[in-house]
């Protein structure tokens, strides 16, 4: 669905019938590249997805609430599939909350794009799918072709940091009991895959006609161009994505960079 297909409807029914068709050994995925707005500004007991009615207007009736999404998901989902929900929105908070009943006892994680409230979410939106992109590139570039969401998420933290630097946040979630290095990356492309950025990218930067179609005129002053396409070390890459201890992810960038205690993040 896009733009002005995205009405709340056609989202709640779209996600219905796909679980529907899903089995214990499927994965269903879920991404959204959107607004959302806080739960008191909606009405709502919880952060909403800014939709669209008919008309591509937006107004209450148009919020769908990440509770009632994953309300909806559950009632057909059957019991162990795996679910990974991906949210680009630059929003300032996470949309959907896994602590909630309806994810108990579930093989569910989310990764999210956040930023800084202050921020324009025009100024740096798409920097959480661009990021998760260019680590998919990388680690196929240093030949994994299976590897967990943990490992993704600490390769998407790298990308984040050397091409962006870390101007969005990325968060994860994992439902209580279940843990990011249980699942496997389910969007595994063939080895040799180029994300839209590295393929944007030649010696002098980053070329105004290729870009076309991939990068705003917003998001351009973001990028590192210089950090694209960099040679790799594959044992020094790896061990770095691998972390210390077996898939040692972090769930937010102030965790990444130490600045937070165990017990200060709301995510841990």
């Amino acid at each position: 669905l896009y733009n002005e297909e995205c009405t709340r409807d056609a989202v709640l029914r779209a996600a219905r019938q796909m679980a529907s068709k899903c089995g214990e050994e499927d994965v269903f995925v879920f991404y959204f590249a959107g607004h959302g707005t806080a739960a008191e500004d909606a009405g709502a007991d919880s952060n909403s997805f800014v939709l669209v009615d008919k008309n591509g207007q937006v107004s209450a009736s148009t919020l769908l609430s990440g509770d009632e999404l994953l309300s909806e998901v559950f009632q057909v989902l059957p019991q162990h599939t795996r679910v990974l929900l991906l949210t680009d929105t630059a929003f300032h908070d996470v949309l959907l909350d896994l602590n909630l009943g309806s994810a108990v006892d579930r093989q569910v994680l989310s990764i999210t794009g956040t930023q800084d409230q202050g921020c324009p979410e025009e100024d740096r939106g798409t920097i959480f799918t661009h990021t998760l992109l260019l680590a998919i590139d990388k680690l196929s570039k240093v030949g994994r072709d299976n590897y967990s969401v943990g490992m993704m998420f600490n390769a998407a933290l790298h990308e984040n940091d050397l091409v962006f630097s870390s101007k969005q946040d990325l968060t994860i979630q994992s439902a209580p009991g279940f843990s990011p290095d249980a699942m496997a990356w389910p969007l595994v492309p063939p080895l040799g895959y180029q994300a839209p950025l590295s393929r944007c990218a030649g010696p002098g930067g980053i070329r105004s006609d290729s870009a076309r179609g991939v990068l705003s005129a917003a998001l351009l002053p973001h990028v590192r161009q210089e950090a694209l396409n960099l040679p790799v070390s594959i044992e020094e890459y790896v061990g770095l994505v691998m972390g210390q201890s077996l898939f040692k992810y972090k769930p937010c960038r102030a965790c990444n960079a130490g600045l937070t205690a165990a017990n200060a993040c709301a995510l841990q």
